[in-house]
């Protein structure tokens, strides 16, 4: 299925060990996704106690997506004009990016891992690739866009 989202009725969600923290999966690690998980877990830009405590004792955050590595999009334009010789040079690692260190936060990348085949809304759970179903009690949306210059009628006769 790609990267679309689908609905199915799937009913057999799997539990953590978490039950009693407040379950957060939020699809989509690059600008929202990331800003939303530092918005809830971080204070001022830094982990704080109270952060650390709202991390141990009251939420889990699963935080996926389907990519290894961000793209900063609006350079692409300079790949896809000759004028970056590769889309390397605008990547960075997701593996290297703070979400993925902060206390109570599950981070998966790939696509396996870290991308959504379904989403259940009535059971309130998600299927990724790999099979594995997630519960939770909140959904954050973030999967962002996926650029296609060969979309864009002119773009690349235009050099």
């Amino acid at each position: 299925m790609g990267n679309c989202l689908n609905t199915t009725n799937d009913q057999s969600a799997v539990s953590d060990d978490d039950n009693d923290k407040h379950k957060v999966v939020v699809v989509g690690a690059s600008f929202g996704g990331q800003g939303f998980v530092h918005g809830l877990l971080l204070e001022d830009g830094k982990v704080s106690q109270m952060t650390t405590t709202l991390a141990k004792e009251h939420v889990s955050v699963q935080l996926l997506d389907y990519r290894e590595n961000i793209y900063i999009s609006d350079a692409l334009q300079y790949v896809w004009t000759n004028r970056i010789s590769n889309k390397n040079s605008i990547s960075h690692p997701m593996s290297k990016m703070l979400s993925s260190s902060l206390q109570g936060v599950t981070f998966k990348r790939g696509e396996k891992k870290g991308a959504v085949k379904a989403v259940n809304v009535e059971n309130k759970s998600i299927t990724l690739n790999d099979g594995k179903v997630l519960s939770y009690d909140s959904l954050i949306l973030s999967p962002g866009v996926i650029s296609d210059p060969q979309q864009i009628p002119g773009l690349s006769e235009s050099g």
